[in-house]
Formats: structure tokens, C-alpha cells, sequence
């Protein structure tokens, strides 16, 4: 062989593996080349797939901001301790009078029944000595 041929060959085959080494560190810096980035993001959609199987039938954050409305609409009108307690006396106040006014409706009916009870008694009197 020739040294020329030897020379030669020795130049292509750097030339070769400088190319090679390029394309190597060019390969790495591009995670799509390797398929880095493809398998992250097979991983994340798998997770995401997942996850989204796990909360079917959950509530979706309308729902749950509709709800927390509710809730805030029913604490501002729901009545407090004191309106509670104003309200029960009031009830029982309302349940003396009306207790009271149950005792005069007997007296009176009382009263009636004895009225009723004299005037048999006149009558039946006045029935047997005619």
C-alpha cells in the first residue's frame, strides 16, 4: 500500500468519526431525535389517562362553585341564635294566652252546663207538679 492510500484512509475515517461525533452530540441536545421527549410524554398522557378514569363522576368545579353559592345563600338567610330564641318566647307567650283563653272557654262552658242543669231541674219540677 501506498502511504498516500494510507493517509487517505486515515483523514476519511476522522472525517468520518467527526461527522458521527456531530451528529451524536447534535442527536443528544435534541430530545425528540433520542425519543426522550416522546417517552415523557406517552408517560404524562398514560397519568393524565388515568387520572381522568379515576374522577369520572366527580363533581367538575361548576358544581362545586354552585354549591359553595348555595350554602352561602342558605347561612345568610338561615335565622340566628337570638331570632331563634325570641321567636320561642314568642311561641310560648302565644301558647299562655291561647292556654288561658282555653280556661275561660271551660269555666264558661262549665257555667253553661250548670246553667242548663238548674233550668231541667225548673222545668222538670214545674212538669211534675202539674
Amino acid at each position: 500500500m501506498k502511504p498516500v492510500d494510507i493517509a487517505s484512509i486515515l483523514v476519511s475515517l476522522l472525517i468520518i468519526c467527526v461527522v458521527l461525533f456531530a451528529f451524536w452530540k447534535h442527536g443528544r441536545g435534541n430530545p425528540e431525535s433520542t425519543g426522550h421527549l416522546g417517552r415523557q410524554m406517552r408517560k404524562h398522557s398514560e397519568t393524565i389517562a388515568s387520572l381522568e378514569e379515576r374522577l369520572q363522576g366527580c363533581a367538575t368545579r361548576g358544581a362545586v362553585d354552585l354549591l359553595s353559592e348555595q350554602v352561602h345563600n342558605l347561612k345568610a338567610s338561615a335565622a340566628s341564635s337570638g331570632e331563634v330564641v325570641a321567636l320561642e318566647n314568642k311561641i310560648n307567650g302565644l301558647s299562655s294566652t291561647l292556654s288561658a283563653r282555653i280556661d275561660a272557654v271551660k269555666d264558661t262552658a262549665e257555667d253553661t252546663r250548670s246553667g242548663v242543669r238548674r233550668i231541667e231541674a225548673i222545668l222538670m219540677r214545674d212538669a211534675i207538679s202539674r
